[in-house]
């Protein structure tokens, strides 16, 4: 009996692994690093676009794929999910702007506290360009930039990271996962924490800070991480049979108890070894890419259930998420914190003005 359980876990694993070779041809071949960019370590804006111009071609190429000869094992997987992801990667790009003026990825450290070696706290974020000129979906750097002025109004005192085009890490190699589309957020987290920042907060350009972050930062202090969840399950199609099958490696399994996590908001104290453990599996997951090619939020969901990290949910009256976009839901739950709506990203709606900060 001993046996047969040992060669059925054997036959799985072998499975898991052919399974996974499959979808990484299918996806990453061929890989970026194919390109013959100038210098890997200090891309030019020139680099930038012919790395551009290669996602895009391989996302049309993607989509045009016939479905017989998708890596996915069924129908399901091979229409819907492998539009989801067509979808999520044709979100990614915007490495350098469409046009041919003032190009150039930014990346900017702003002091709000004015003292450079204060490394106690940043908060980090990392956007695109709009990805043509008729691009006026979502503009990420409208709402970076009104990020930037809450950060103000609401009396941050630490650092404020940010990206727009580009890619972080480059100075470690990092641009060779540029083709993984969501790797860029546990590589900026890898980046702060290089530069010796203790606790760090991710917020997607679309969370707003509507009064003073500092309980935030006093939860990641204590527990050694923060993230948002609604404690609900996500749905076993989705789960079992979507993002299980990018991470056949991790066996995940609908049976256990996961919760589902937002990846929004995410905090992690590098002075704390469950911090620190959880961004280097982070990282790894992110040099396969395979389990980032629709987000970065099932590898994280999956970490965090199973190095037993629930505890790191920040209080649920902390965190609003609406799309009403009208900006006004918050005025009736004055606990508050962070405020998540795509409005903000809208470019035909106003911004919200700063009596939205006083509360």
């Amino acid at each position: 009996m001993r046996w047969l359980v040992i060669f059925l876990c054997f036959f799985n694993f072998v499975n898991a692994k052919q399974d996974e070779e499959k979808i990484k041809k299918y996806f990453f071949n061929p890989e970026v690093t194919s390109l013959s960019i100038s210098d890997w370590y200090n891309p030019s804006v020139e680099d930038y676009k012919l790395i551009q111009n290669f996602l895009r071609e391989k996302a049309s190429r993607l989509c045009s794929t016939p479905l017989s000869s998708r890596p996915f094992p069924t129908a399901y997987l091979n229409e819907d999910f492998h539009g989801w992801i067509m979808y999520r990667m044709s979100r990614s790009g915007g490495l350098v702007k469409w046009d041919e003026t003032d190009n150039v990825p930014v990346r900017k450290i702003i002091y709000f506290n004015n003292d450079p070696d204060n490394k106690k706290k940043c908060i980090i974020c990392y956007v695109n360009y709009p990805r043509s000129a008729t691009d006026k979906d979502r503009d990420y750097v409208r709402s970076l930039n009104f990020l930037i002025h809450a950060l103000e109004k609401t009396h941050f005192d630490g650092h404020f990271i940010y990206y727009i085009g580009g890619w972080p890490g480059v100075d470690k190699g990092r641009l060779k996962f540029i083709d993984c589309p969501y790797g860029f957020k546990p590589f900026l987290f890898e980046e702060a924490r290089d530069l010796g920042y203790e606790n760090i907060l991710w917020l997607d350009a679309c969370v707003i800070p509507v009064k003073n972050v500092n309980p935030v930062f006093d939860f990641i202090k204590k527990k050694g991480i923060c993230f948002f969840t609604s404690h609900s399950r996500p749905s076993w199609r989705q789960f079992d049979m979507g993002y299980a099958s990018l991470m056949p490696s991790m066996a995940m399994s609908r049976d256990k108890p996961y919760e589902e996590v937002s990846a929004r908001v995410i905090g992690l104290n590098m002075t704390d070894p469950k911090g620190v453990d959880l961004l280097n599996k982070w990282l790894v997951a992110a040099e396969k890419k395979i389990p980032f090619l629709v987000s970065d939020e099932p590898v994280l969901m999956y970490l965090i259930n199973y190095l037993k990290l629930n505890y790191g949910a920040i209080p649920n009256k902390f965190f609003a998420t609406m799309y009403l976009k009208n900006f006004s839901y918050w005025n009736g739950r004055k606990e508050i914190i962070l405020y998540h709506d795509y409005g903000f990203l809208d470019p035909t709606l106003p911004l919200p003005d700063d009596s939205f900060f006083n509360r």
